[in-house]
């Protein structure tokens, strides 16, 4: 799904690495089927009842509730509890966040792992809090790979013989037979994996044209690459579902941490996604930037870790409560004229 996911049904007990230290150390988080935070078996979902309205979460490590303390102290039960607290009574519905985020993704691993096991869901509403892999993967890896792509290529080999290394050559060239029929020309390259690496992103660079020149002056990451492949990854979830309404949220992102990786050009990137995405199937879109509103209140200065993209828990909550106060009320009902 994306080489360095989450792994299925872990329980993590303790201080948790590269997280909110400052706020906790006693971490509680654990994992459900195929590495997502769901309480039940993907494969095999429960029936949705009738009064039920399903809220479906992608995203990356941010959506997924990363720097939550415990799970229930994460976005996506947040906004479960606060709309069953806030709206239930009004609409007569009960609502369930089913959370498919996964750390490390881009838009485009959201759009196939909803493919894959969200149809039978049946889901009123999904939700995209993204933004932030979608700018950094490709900055990163100069292109529209994912984040563990070209270790993955690395892995997997062999190259061509002008990439192979001098031992993989002769290899070839003097025993032939063990080089065809055994794995040890596989062990080979896994034992050399970190130089690898480098000849697989090469190759790939240059197939796919990422590479313009000589100079290997590449392809702007921020509107050449993450713009397009966000919108179309998104116009690809709305299509395929069939026009359920869409929540997008922008991701904060707080420069100064942020630096060298981006450029304050994210406020024009969001801006132009709104907008090629704005009546794309029908207008069931509802945008909400956070990066601009974190900005105006200055809430960086709270998260203090990963760019405002890992909250502690009282920030997720914070960002639970805005969703509900921001989003109209039209959008947490089921409609007799919404699309299907």
């Amino acid at each position: 799904y994306s080489g360095n996911h989450t792994q299925p049904n872990v329980r993590h007990i303790g201080e948790m690495p590269a997280e909110n230290q400052k706020f906790y150390k006693n971490f509680d988080v654990w994992s459900g089927e195929h590495g997502f935070f769901v309480d039940f078996d993907l494969d095999d979902p429960p029936a949705k009842s009738v009064n039920e309205f399903r809220i479906v979460l992608v995203g990356g490590s941010g959506a997924q509730g990363w720097g939550g303390r415990t799970n229930e102290e994460m976005f996506y039960r947040f906004l479960e509890k606060r709309l069953n607290e806030r709206l239930s009574v009004k609409t007569s519905l009960r609502y369930r966040v089913i959370n498919m985020a996964m750390a490390g993704s881009i838009t485009y691993q959201n759009f196939i792992s909803l493919n894959q096991w969200a149809h039978r869901l049946e889901p009123d509403l999904i939700i995209s809090w993204s933004g932030g892999n979608d700018i950094f993967v490709p900055a990163i890896t100069g292109s529209d790979a994912y984040l563990n792509y070209y270790g993955v290529v690395a892995a997997i080999g062999p190259f061509p013989p002008s990439e192979q290394s001098h031992l993989l050559r002769w290899l070839d060239a003097n025993f032939p037979g063990i080089a065809a029929f055994t794995s040890a020309k596989s062990l080979l390259v896994l034992i050399g994996l970190a130089q690898n690496v480098p000849s697989a992103r090469r190759l790939y660079l240059a197939r796919e044209e990422y590479i313009k020149s000589k100079n290997f002056k590449g392809k702007d990451p921020l509107f050449e690459i993450a713009l397009p492949t966000y919108v179309n990854s998104l116009k690809s979830i709305k299509r395929d579902f069939s026009g359920i309404p869409m929540i997008v949220m922008f991701q904060a992102i707080d420069w100064r941490q942020a630096y060298p990786y981006m450029e304050l050009e994210y406020g024009q990137f969001t801006k132009s996604a709104e907008t090629l995405l704005k009546g794309y199937v029908n207008d069931e879109w509802f945008f909400i930037n956070f990066h601009e509103i974190w900005n105006r209140e200055d809430l960086f200065k709270e998260a203090e870790l990963y760019y405002g993209l890992h909250l502690p828990s009282f920030l997720q909550e914070k960002v639970a409560n805005q969703v509900i106060e921001l989003v109209p009320k039209k959008y947490w009902d089921k409609r007799s004229n919404q699309v299907r």
